[in-house]
């Protein structure tokens, strides 16, 4: 196709800048978070993955549930409104009091939208219920926190 005007470098120049044909980068597929469902909860502890997927090589447990969830005042000065079914996973070690520390982002859809940042900032305030092995809590062990926009606001 040509265009019928004259462009500075020639039409091959042009056509070299079209971005489709440029070759993708690795992080562009591990980013498609979209279209990936988040993990439930599970009733009991239980490792996520597996041996090595922590951030420190260790296992990474799903979260049980809150000791106390976080209240919307506590989040609204971290989190701005996001559309329902929008959600953000994070990766915290377990500390006394039921509290988190050291939280790393995972994943958060839709991609950019800061939701995980915003929950590693507020993790300060959370309270969540450790994961148990012969029914003791595991202290200083990876955790996955989920946070869920619905349609009534953040869980």
């Amino acid at each position: 196709m040509t265009l019928g005007i004259d462009l500075l470098g020639g039409d091959e120049l042009f056509k070299a800048a079209d971005v489709a044909k440029l070759a993708r980068h690795p992080e562009d597929r591990l980013a498609k978070v979209e279209d990936e469902k988040p993990l439930k909860p599970k009733t009991k502890s239980a490792a996520v993955y597996g041996p090595g997927s922590g951030p420190d090589g260790g296992p990474i447990y799903e979260m049980v549930a809150w000791y106390r969830e976080p209240t919307d005042a506590e989040m609204d000065g971290y989190l701005s409104h996001q559309p329902a079914g929008s959600w953000g996973i994070i990766a915290c070690k377990t500390a006394p009091d039921y509290r988190v520390e050291n939280c790393r982002t995972v994943s958060e859809s839709p991609v950019g939208s800061g939701i995980a940042r915003a929950m590693r900032q507020a993790a300060w305030q959370f309270r969540i219920l450790p994961p148990k092995e012969d029914g003791k809590p595991l202290i200083g062990v990876w955790m996955q926190v989920r946070m869920t926009y619905t349609s009534n606001g953040l869980r």
